[in-house]
């Protein structure tokens, strides 16, 4: 699956959310920001390898790329800001949201 452009992405939250909150619109480019930084780190990563050989005199060892900390921090905090966001509720969906009758519990 193709990745969502930024562009799409920040246009999709930004419909979702209460544009009069600065809170929520400042989580909507933080968000977008961290995106950006992650997929720019997986890119570096993908180009590299998950390990790094480091050669140092006589001495040669393989350790972790050091971008795979980072990319967790930053999805860390992309889950952390996900939790947090208030999303606007449509019309349409507060109709499902009423009690079913005993006929559609069958």
């Amino acid at each position: 699956m193709a990745e969502v452009s930024i562009k799409r992405l920040k246009e999709y939250l930004m419909e979702n959310i209460d544009t009069s909150d600065l809170v929520e619109v400042d989580k909507v480019n933080r968000y977008c920001s961290l995106t950006s930084t992650m997929r720019k780190l997986r890119a570096k990563v993908n180009k590299d390898g998950v390990t790094t050989t480091t050669v140092n005199a006589s001495q040669k060892f393989t350790k972790a790329h050091p971008a795979l900390d980072k990319m967790i921090a930053i999805n860390t905090q992309l889950l952390n800001i996900e939790k947090t966001f208030r999303f606007s509720v449509s019309d349409s969906s507060s109709t499902d949201d009423r009690p079913l009758d005993d006929e559609e519990l069958v």
